[in-house]
């Protein structure tokens, strides 16, 4: 094709490069984009990582989740990673925080009532089992040890500790 077809130098010279080179070009875009992503959460439930990744959008965040479809695939418990653009990483980790932050001062406190829970992070000694062997043989020979920071609630009128958010049993 000629130059007069095309329109533009920059179209004539797209479509008589060679394939292999365009490729190459989309694939090093692709790799510099994908390194503009850094994780944020990780989740095995796949509802639970959906419901998230659609908030954050709706917000404005520019995400997505790494690794969805050979979880839901191949029913690996991996865990899926939801990416941010790290320009907006500080608003997402902000956005999940307030969201938690609204959602645990709507839930009583089953030791006293109050709705007053907090979260709060607790160094764990991990006890190896079956499902943890890998990553504990991995902490052992790293400099953290066994030692983990898990999540946990505290309620900041009478001190109790949950490890997991109270819900009230009917």
């Amino acid at each position: 094709m000629s130059l007069e077809q095309h329109g533009s130098v920059y179209g004539w010279l797209f479509h008589n490069l060679p394939d292999h080179i365009i490729t190459i070009s989309n694939q090093d875009h692709n790799t510099e984009i994908k390194k503009r992503f850094v994780p944020l959460k990780s989740f095995n439930n796949y509802i639970e990582a959906n419901i998230v990744l659609k908030m954050l959008q709706d917000a404005g965040i520019n995400c997505h989740l790494q690794d969805e479809h050979v979880n839901t695939i191949v029913n690996l418990s991996a865990g899926m990673r939801l990416m941010v653009f790290y320009s907006q990483e500080e608003r997402a980790r902000n956005i999940l925080i307030e969201v938690e932050n609204d959602f645990l001062r709507s839930v009583p406190c089953t030791n006293c009532g109050s709705k007053s829970l907090e979260v709060i992070m607790v160094d764990v000694d991990m006890e190896p089992h079956l499902g943890s062997i890998l990553s504990l043989l991995s902490r052992w020979f790293s400099d953290e040890g066994t030692m983990v920071r898990m999540k946990h609630y505290a309620c900041a009128d009478c001190g109790t500790v949950f490890e997991d958010i109270p819900l009230k049993k009917e």
